[in-house]
């Protein structure tokens, strides 16, 4: 509301003291020349209540702890202690169990894995390994001729009897039976 201490403060406060007089004061105008002085008010100073000293005997610098109240702050600090040891434990073992999951998350994903190649290759293994596959790809690319279809039978019995320039030159004898 303003600076209590200001002109205009003291010229509000001063219309309720009886001292003050206004030129218009009723209906009828009043000669100011005759009227009282104003005062400032004085500043109201509210006491304030004593303080009692009393003396006696009062806790000293050099009195002890009681051991009742020591006992309890140290029990109170073992148990904050504890406290935080075992939270300490719970999230190293909440660490391990998540990286042990983890763990087992991609095993599990690279065992899928090795199951589906290893049916992959299953697959082309029998594909490949087929008689009839290895007897097509023996006619048509190397040339050669089923020896049970054609009645091919090969006789080393001379060779084994044979000398060795016989062997040598590959005198074994090979008879067809159609």
């Amino acid at each position: 509301m303003g600076n209590p201490t200001s002109n205009a403060s003291y010229a509000r406060d001063m219309r309720s003291y009886p001292g003050y007089a206004s030129a218009f004061d009723g209906n009828a105008a009043r000669d100011l020349a005759y009227a009282e002085p104003a005062r400032a008010p004085r500043p109201r100073v509210d006491e304030r209540p004593g303080l009692d000293v009393v003396t006696g005997a009062g806790r000293q610098a050099d009195q002890e702890v009681s051991p009742a109240f020591t006992h309890v702050v140290k029990l109170f600090c073992v148990l904050v202690a504890l406290f935080c040891v075992l939270g300490g434990a719970r999230v190293v073992l909440a660490g391990m169990t998540t990286a042990n999951l983890n763990q087992n998350a991609k095993v599990q994903t690279s065992l899928e894995e090795l199951r589906t190649e290893s049916s992959k290759l299953e697959v082309m293994r029998s594909a490949y390994g087929s008689k009839s596959r290895i007897r097509d790809l023996a006619a048509s690319m190397l040339g050669m001729v089923d020896g049970t279809a054609n009645g091919v039978t090969i006789d080393l019995s001379e060779t084994a009897t044979g000398t060795a320039d016989q062997a040598s030159t590959g005198a074994a004898t090979a008879t067809a039976v159609e």
